[in-house]
């Protein structure tokens, strides 16, 4: 949609708000706002916005438990592109209609989000922890949910990160480092360009 010349006299809460109802009415299931940072942006990329939504989509877990999926029984697979395909309609309709309230606003739909990095913005939004598997957890669906981003210039109210203590469970918790197949998941944490974390090999 093209932006829209006038802009709303409302405050930063009062946009969160409303940005937040309209997600929440248009397929999401979570929604979380930061200020951007530098490491959301992946190297060699420039993003002009200065805020980030998250958005998340939550898995049918009847369908998502059967994974993996087999040559005869495909709906775990298929419910993570039904999955997909929900948070790309979701972050594009939530672009769209940022635009129609006169500020820039682009949409960054998972796996392949370019520029936009999604777990490191949906951590401080509040989406979840990170687990040692490197997915999200989020109190509500688990790891059981899919991320879609929109990048804008509207002004925002921050969400704040969510601690539960999915991370000092994670430390203590060894299913699924010994579950691995190729070992990947290591059962310490690594320091990661800078930043000590869980780590996925």
């Amino acid at each position: 949609a093209p932006i829209a010349p006038r802009q709303a006299d409302r405050t930063a809460a009062e946009w969160t708000e409303a940005a937040r109802a309209f997600a929440l009415s248009h397929e999401a299931d979570l929604f979380g706002a930061v200020p951007m940072q530098d490491h959301y942006i992946v190297a060699g990329y420039e993003i002009a916005e200065r805020n980030v939504i998250v958005l998340g989509v939550a898995h049918d877990y009847d369908k998502i438990r059967k994974l993996p999926s087999t040559a005869e029984e495909t709906e775990g697979v298929m419910d993570v592109g039904v999955q997909y395909a929900r948070g790309t309609r979701s972050s594009f309709a939530l672009a769209n209609w940022i635009r129609a309230q006169g500020f820039s606003a682009h949409a960054y739909p998972g796996p392949k989000a370019d520029a936009l990095l999604l777990i490191p913005p949906a951590i401080d939004a509040g989406l979840g922890e990170l687990g040692k598997h490197g997915s999200l957890i989020n109190r509500t669906y688990g790891s059981g949910f899919r991320l879609a981003g929109v990048t804008t210039d509207m002004p925002l109210a921050c969400t704040q990160p969510d601690v539960f203590g999915a991370d000092d469970f994670c430390t203590g918790c060894q299913v699924c480092t010994n579950a691995c197949p190729p070992g990947a998941i290591g059962p310490e944490k690594q320091t990661v360009r800078g930043v000590e974390k869980w780590y996925v090999d």
